[in-house]
């Protein structure tokens, strides 16, 4: 349309230069309106050319096309996605959701890339639950960055929801710590300068799978005892320790 719309000018203005050389008034004015229609249909055809040139709306790669090269289309042609950043949803048991908030770091590892551990953020935590064969989860999006493109959509990870942290926390093996006969007070044994057992009361903190946080009762000068398949003696240290779902 755009070099039809160019050739109907050129017509014109060859005549123009041609009528000029025998001058007709009426002729003259006619074609110079011809030549002013055939201006406005270049330019017409030039902006039906920009419209016609799909431009995206920020920097990212094609993941769908709707459409196939002669068909009729409507709505959306393609789908284009920005992988800098991405989003992944996880479904956290009832049972652990009200230690999630948003805001909380997290660690994922995919399945396809086992040896790469990527940290997150937690966005958004629905405030409706979702029911599947009788158990209840809530959908959790988590927020991570994708600087090198590695990761693409629809990739499986094992998420880690960092639910509380505590800094140069004094820690015991989970195994040295345990109820009185109520259930409600933590016990320890603690190992004397002549390796006596002595029963020490403690109040815990956070804990993981292996260990536990003393808030008191003990010091860093402690040893405790460790129960297992046979007796041994635990010195106590300091160390930053995760409560994760």
């Amino acid at each position: 349309e755009v070099q039809r719309a160019q050739r109907t000018l050129r017509r014109a203005e060859l005549q123009l230069a041609q009528l000029r050389m025998t001058p007709d008034p009426i002729e003259l004015e006619l074609l110079q309106q011809a030549i002013a229609d055939a201006q406005r249909g270049v330019a017409a055809a030039e902006d039906a050319l920009a419209d016609a040139t799909l431009r995206a709306m920020f920097d990212g790669i094609v993941v769908e096309t709707r459409a196939s090269p002669g068909e009729m289309t409507s709505g959306p042609v393609v789908v284009l996605a920005d992988i800098r950043s991405l989003r992944v949803k996880s479904n956290i048991d009832e049972t652990d959701i009200g230690n999630v908030a948003v805001g909380q770091p997290t660690t994922l590892v995919f399945e396809a890339l086992p040896d790469t551990v990527y940290d997150g953020k937690v966005t958004v935590r629905s405030a409706q639950g979702e029911e599947s064969q009788g158990l209840v989860s809530f959908p959790v999006l988590i927020t991570i960055e994708n600087p090198d493109l590695r990761l693409l959509g629809g990739l499986t990870a094992e998420v880690a929801i960092v639910v509380s942290e505590s800094q140069q926390a004094l820690v015991v093996p989970r195994r040295s710590v345990r109820k009185d006969e109520d259930g409600k007070q933590s016990l320890v044994d603690v190992v004397d300068a002549n390796g006596q057992l002595l029963v020490r009361k403690v109040t815990t903190g956070i804990g993981d799978d292996k260990f536990i946080e003393i808030l008191n009762g003990l010091t860093d000068r402690d040893s405790v005892a460790v129960r297992g398949t046979q007796l041994r003696e635990v010195n106590l240290s300091g160390g930053s320790l995760r409560r994760q779902v």
